[in-house]
């Protein structure tokens, strides 16, 4: 197959993969409200859990987590107290109903890869996590060997 050929295919093919719900799904972990959300109940029992940590942890500015704060607020599943030990903070606190979405999300994620790694198999799944792995590694080079030649 032609260079030319080879690369179109595989940009279809990964055009193909991320057009699919459970990309969506899955990528949702990864952006905006919903990875907000994920990191509050991984670390819920935080008595620091505040915008600036959530900015830092997630190396997303601080507007943007205000603003995504904001809306997860207006949607029930945090609210903001004012920190006791210190009172110009703010700590953000999942809600009951952000603590059942976010549980919700996690199934369907799982769900999801159950059934691709049961569909592909275990050699299967295992060759596509090492072809994921090397191109991960392919991609770090070239992106810092460009960043060098600049």
């Amino acid at each position: 197959m032609k260079q030319l050929e080879l690369k179109n295919s595989l940009a279809n093919s990964l055009g193909r993969v991320y057009g699919m719900e459970f990309i969506d799904s899955f990528i949702e972990f990864w952006q905006g409200e919903l990875r907000i959300l994920q990191y509050v109940y991984q670390h819920r029992n935080s008595e620091t859990m505040s915008p600036s940590v959530l900015s830092s942890a997630l190396h997303v500015s601080r507007a943007r987590i205000t603003a995504a704060l904001s809306a997860l607020r207006k949607k029930g599943y945090i609210v903001m107290e004012i920190c006791g030990e210190d009172r110009r903070r703010m700590r953000v606190i999942l809600t009951t109903d952000g603590e059942v979405f976010i549980k919700k999300k996690q199934e369907e994620v799982e769900r999801q890869f159950d059934i691709l790694t049961n569909g592909l198999g275990e050699k299967n799944t295992q060759e596509l996590i090492r072809l994921i792995e090397l191109s991960i590694e392919v991609m770090g080079k070239n992106a810092t060997n460009h960043s060098e030649t600049i």
